[in-house]
C-alpha cells in the first residue's frame, strides 16, 4: 500500500486490520520523508509550530505548519516529500481508493469516475483536525466497538475529502464566502488557547474584524463546523486527555474546559464520546 521513506510509526492500526482505512502515529527528528500510496493520504500535524518543507506535484513550498493543520492531502499513486529541522509529530491516516469511490457512488450528484482527490499543504482545516485525532484516540485507547466507530469515522473523513478537497468541490464557491486562511488561523489560535472560557460569538468574531452574524457564517462555510460545534469539539478532545491522564475530579475537569455545571459537561461529553466522563476515566 505504501512505498517510499517512513520510519517506523510509533503506533499503527495495522493489527486491528480495520476496514478501508490505516492510522499511524509518527514522530520525526529533523527527518527528510518521501512517500508514495497507493491510498489517499491525509496528516495532521500533533507537535508544536515547524517549518515544513514540502515537495508535491505542483511545486516546492516552505510553509510554517501549526499543531491540528494538515501536512498533507496526497492523492493516490503521487510520490510526496518533506522535511523540516528538529522535531515532528504527525498523525497519517490512508484511506482506500475502494472508500473514496464508494462514497462518491452513494452521492446523488457525483459521477464517482470523474472525481480526483487534490493536493493539499498546510491548511487549517478544524473538521479533518477533530477527526484524525478521534481516530488517533481510538488507535491509542481500543475498546469494544472501536471498528463500527473507526468504519464511521472514515467514512466521516472520505465526505469531507470529497467536499473540500476533490474536483467534486463546488467550484462556485464564492471568496467572499470563505474565511482566508490567515483569518482562519487567527481565530483558530484564539480559540484554542481560550476555549476554557465562557467566550461569546461577538468575542471571537472581533479577533477577526468580523460582524458576529458574518463570521458565524463564513466560519462553518469554510470549516464545516459552526464556533459552537467547533469550541465543543475542542473541550471535549482537551477533557479527554485530563481524564486518561489525570486524577483530578470530574468536576475540576469540567470548569478546566468551559463548563460550571458538571451535568452540562458530562451531557456534552457522552453526546460526543458515547460514553459518560465517568465510563471514559474507567476504561483508561
Amino acid at each position: 500500500m505504501i512505498a517510499g521513506v517512513l520510519p517506523a510509526p510509533l503506533r499503527s492500526s495495522r493489527p486491528h486490520g480495520w476496514n478501508g482505512v490505516i492510522v499511524e502515529r509518527y514522530r520525526l527528528e529533523g527527518a527528510g520523508v518521501a512517500v508514495q500510496s497507493a491510498a489517499v493520504l491525509v496528516t495532521v500535524h500533533l507537535g508544536p509550530t515547524v517549518t515544513v518543507v514540502h515537495t508535491g506535484r505542483k511545486q516546492v513550498e516552505r510553509r510554517r505548519i501549526a499543531k491540528g493543520d494538515i501536512s498533507t492531502v496526497t492523492p493516490p499513486g503521487q510520490a510526496k516529500g518533506w522535511r523540516h529541522p528538529g522535531q515532528a509529530e504527525f498523525v497519517a491516516v490512508w484511506l482506500a481508493p475502494a472508500l473514496i469511490e464508494r462514497i462518491a457512488a452513494e452521492a446523488d450528484d457525483l459521477q464517482p469516475e470523474q472525481v480526483e482527490i487534490l493536493e493539499n499543504f498546510g491548511t487549517p482545516d478544524p473538521q479533518i483536525e477533530r477527526i484524525g485525532l478521534l481516530l488517533l484516540c481510538e488507535l491509542e485507547h481500543e475498546e469494544i466497538g472501536a471498528n463500527v466507530y473507526v468504519e464511521s469515522l472514515a467514512n466521516e473523513l472520505a465526505v469531507h475529502l470529497l467536499r473540500r478537497y476533490s474536483t467534486a468541490a463546488p467550484a462556485a464557491t464564492s471568496s467572499a464566502n470563505m474565511l482566508p486562511g490567515y483569518k482562519l488561523r487567527r481565530v483558530l489560535e484564539y480559540l484554542n488557547e481560550n476555549f476554557g472560557r465562557n467566550l461569546t460569538l461577538s468575542e471571537i468574531a472581533r479577533t477577526v474584524g468580523m460582524s458576529p452574524y458574518h463570521f458565524a457564517h463564513v466560519f462553518k462555510q469554510t470549516t464545516g463546523l459552526s464556533p459552537h460545534k467547533y469550541l465543543v469539539a475542542r473541550r471535549v478532545a482537551c477533557a479527554e486527555s485530563l481524564l486518561r491522564e489525570t486524577d483530578l475530579p470530574i468536576t475540576e475537569i469540567a470548569h478546566r474546559v468551559g463548563y460550571a455545571n458538571q451535568s452540562h459537561f458530562s451531557t456534552l461529553f457522552h453526546r460526543a464520546a458515547t460514553m459518560t466522563p465517568k465510563t471514559f476515566r474507567q476504561q483508561r
